[in-house]
């Protein structure tokens, strides 16, 4: 997302989305083996740090 315009909120919305299903494909077996018991049982903080960094994006890395 570095290398994405400041203002480009398109531009980071669609670099933030192609890394984090690569990221999740690339390790899917490992995440699923680590985290897919526990997925229901806990706070689901992965989904919390991603609609964190969502949120970021959208607003224009206000906070």
């Amino acid at each position: 997302m570095a290398s994405c315009q400041i203002q480009d909120f398109r531009a980071k919305l669609k670099q933030w989305c192609e890394t984090s299903v690569i990221a999740y494909v690339e390790k899917q077996e490992l995440h699923d083996m680590l985290f897919h018991q526990v997925f229901h049982q806990s706070g689901n903080i992965h989904e919390n740090r991603a609609l964190q960094q969502l949120q970021k994006i959208l607003m224009g890395d206000r906070e």
